[in-house]
């Protein structure tokens, strides 16, 4: 059986993955003309990295949906189940 990442973790590995792509914002937005579009390309890269991350790993615990992404997160909003 596969062990799963919980959500804490998950949580905390977005938050890492959010702070990278804005120093990339922030490189882009000082950075030369010449490096500028690097700058974009890695941050977009960064993002979708980072989409595709929670689409796979936000799931319910128990029913395996995907969990909403805004406001307090106690309940699953498919199964109704308590959210460790």
């Amino acid at each position: 059986m596969k062990k799963k990442l919980p959500l804490i973790m998950i949580r905390v590995i977005n938050i890492i993955i959010t702070m990278v792509a804005f120093v990339f914002v922030i490189a882009a937005s000082i950075a030369d003309d010449e490096y500028h579009d690097v700058f974009i390309a890695i941050l977009i890269i960064i993002l979708v990295i980072d989409i595709g991350f929670m689409l796979i790993f936000w799931r319910c615990p128990h029913c395996g949906k995907l969990l909403q992404f805004t406001g307090p997160l106690e309940h699953c909003g498919h199964c109704g189940k308590k959210i460790d």
